[in-house]
């Protein structure tokens, strides 16, 4: 019954995965920024913990598969204003 409501020409389906969409490109540019970041050297991961970066709060975690064997590092970004977690990259 739900698949014949018409919001501006578009059923709910329709708009069920554009918002789908938008929001996967919106985690996909903010990986993107992140990856690009780390390698000009305008973002260090080796800095393990919480801070602010441009527009975001980012927390950095140092991932380690087993005794003292380094294995990358995990970024979540979170929005500033408001704590929405936007992305997690691993690195």
């Amino acid at each position: 019954m739900l698949k014949n409501i018409d919001i501006f020409g578009l059923t709910l389906q329709a708009i069920l995965m554009l918002s789908k969409y938008v929001g996967l490109s919106i985690m996909k540019t903010i990986e993107e920024k992140i990856k690009c970041a780390v390698k000009t050297n305008r973002l260090n991961p080796e800095k393990i913990g919480e801070r602010y970066w441009y527009n975001y709060f980012i927390r950095t975690t140092e991932l380690v598969w087993s005794r003292n064997l380094h294995d990358g590092y995990k970024i979540e970004v979170y929005n500033e204003k408001y704590g929405e977690h936007l992305a997690t990259v691993v690195i």
